[in-house]
């Protein structure tokens, strides 16, 4: 299961992710999760464009923020992620 999560967690809700091309309704809420862990981690760790952000700086509402602007693009549900009116 958790195999099936991580290939689907670039996926996106109009059907345009990849590597399957799949829309919301076929997206499993574990692989939504995943793609929010997987976008914690990479604000975290160190990139060799930048140094990653320490765990205590990363804000629930820079992440919340930077999430819902992707949000049309991207899997996440408002349920995981609540954007702000």
């Amino acid at each position: 299961m958790v195999a099936q999560w991580a290939s689907y967690h670039h996926e996106k809700l109009d059907g345009a992710g990849y590597p399957f091309r799949i829309s919301a309704d076929a997206i499993p809420l574990g692989a939504r999760i995943l793609a929010v862990s997987d976008v914690f981690i990479a604000l975290a760790e160190d990139r060799p464009y930048r140094s990653g952000y320490d765990k205590k700086d990363i804000c629930l509402a820079e992440l919340t923020r930077f999430l819902c602007f992707l949000s049309t693009n991207i899997l996440f549900l408002t349920e995981l992620v609540l954007c702000p009116p």
